[in-house]
């Protein structure tokens, strides 16, 4: 067959910025996805979607961020429904029914997790699309897990607070940025107004004295990236006792209590 009557098409020299392992695709190349008809354009009828839709925007995240994990969460705020999950890059939209990471979990427990109020409400806040995605972007700060999980600024009291901003230990690792992802999404303006108008912060807060409303809206500080060894999702995955334990805090039978609804008095 002659080459050049027949040539290669350049898609198919590419690198393919999308696979599927099995459970679901994976996006393996954030910006080649967005320049491609596979992702969903930005929800700009959504007042919300439309104002992270801006590239200004992205590039206040690049800052904060790793490219990669800047594109995923801005992708997800700019979005309404359609969502990559920034630990596994699963894409997927809100209301799925997702296959389960871990292939030994029981049914009666991948129930009780699929109908968790608070999983439904990470996956619109963060992304993170599982249990054990939101422990993987949490894993420098265990004692806040199951206090975090699901929640805004707003319902999170000091103590928790208090362990999302203490210094990393010595068995602290490298996220990838997934740990200022999670403290972002937390605030309904994913900190920035902070972070880069800190002026304006102050003055919103010195007007809001004696309202009762504080500065929790924003996140506390950036940390400096850790220059440890990075985490790898199968060392989680292989560690079933330890996840089946902290997935078992996630659940909603401890107690049964729905999460608050950030715009409830």
């Amino acid at each position: 067959m002659n080459d050049e009557e027949h040539p290669i098409h350049p898609a198919l020299l590419q690198k393919p910025f999308i696979y599927d392992p099995g459970n679901g695709p994976r996006v393996k190349d954030p910006r080649a996805f967005l320049s491609s008809r596979f992702a969903a354009p930005p929800s700009l009828d959504d007042e919300l979607c439309a104002e992270f839709a801006e590239e200004a925007v992205l590039q206040m995240l690049c800052t904060v961020l790793p490219e990669e994990t800047a594109l995923i969460l801005w992708y997800n705020k700019s979005r309404r429904t359609s969502r990559i999950c920034p630990a596994c890059q699963r894409l997927y939209r809100l209301g799925d029914v997702l296959p389960d990471h871990l292939a030994g979990d029981n049914g009666e427990q991948r129930n009780e997790t699929r109908a968790s109020p608070y999983l439904a409400r990470e996956q619109e806040l963060s992304g993170l699309c599982s249990p054990v995605c939101f422990i993987l972007a949490a894993y420098n700060y265990p004692g806040a897990i199951r206090s975090t999980w699901g929640r805004m600024a707003e319902e999170l009291d000091d103590a928790t607070w208090d362990l999302l901003d203490a210094p990393h230990g010595p068995n602290a690792v490298q996220d990838l940025g997934l740990g200022m992802l999670l403290k972002m999404t937390r605030c309904h303006d994913l900190g920035l107004g902070q972070l880069f108008f800190p002026d304006l912060e102050v003055d919103r807060d010195d007007s809001d004295e004696g309202s009762g409303e504080g500065s929790e809206e924003t996140v506390r500080e950036v940390e400096p990236a850790a220059s440890k060894a990075p985490i790898e999702a199968h060392d989680l995955v292989h560690q079933e006792d330890a996840l089946e334990l902290q997935m078992g805090k996630l659940q909603v039978v401890d107690g049964g209590e729905e999460p608050r609804n950030a715009e409830d008095p």
